[in-house]
């Protein structure tokens, strides 16, 4: 993942960066691959998150079009690390941008709905300050019109 300046301002502020909402979502497993070697045969996480997905990824399998080997938690999390550390800070910057009052995509959405999903995840994750001091850059830069 580049870097968040490089990034659309939507994506820097999306706390959905899992697709939660999904049937099935697929992704880059760069724990198995670290260095993109073996470019002839690919791989590629895919998580089921409703038994929908469930039922088609078994399709698909018994099908034989792919070949699923099951994974546990670790694999997902050590391969999306980045992905991770975007989705938290991504919190952040929300709150931040909503306790400023700065417009974004998505305010539409009640603050008081963004304050308890920033809770609910700080409670969860605990709190980190490094996250917040960037948060509080990135909304000033927002505000002043500055690439942050």
């Amino acid at each position: 993942m580049g870097k968040s300046s490089n990034m659309p301002y939507k994506c820097v502020i999306c706390t959905n960066s899992f697709a939660e909402c999904a049937d099935i979502v697929v992704g880059d497993p760069w724990a198995l691959n670290p260095e993109l070697e073996n470019k002839q045969k690919g791989f590629s996480l895919v998580l089921a998150y409703t038994t929908k997905g469930i039922t088609e990824i078994k399709r698909i399998k018994n099908n034989q079009r792919i070949s699923i080997d099951e994974t546990d938690q670790k694999m997902l999390l050590s391969s999306q690390v980045n992905l991770i550390r975007k989705h938290e800070s991504a919190y952040y910057k929300l709150f931040v941008l909503n306790l400023l009052h700065i417009n974004t995509p998505f305010s539409h959405m009640k603050f008081t709905g963004n304050l308890k999903k920033f809770c609910k995840f700080i409670n969860t994750r605990g709190f980190n300050a490094r996250f917040m001091l960037s948060a509080v850059k990135f909304a000033l830069c927002k505000r002043i019109g500055l690439k942050w």
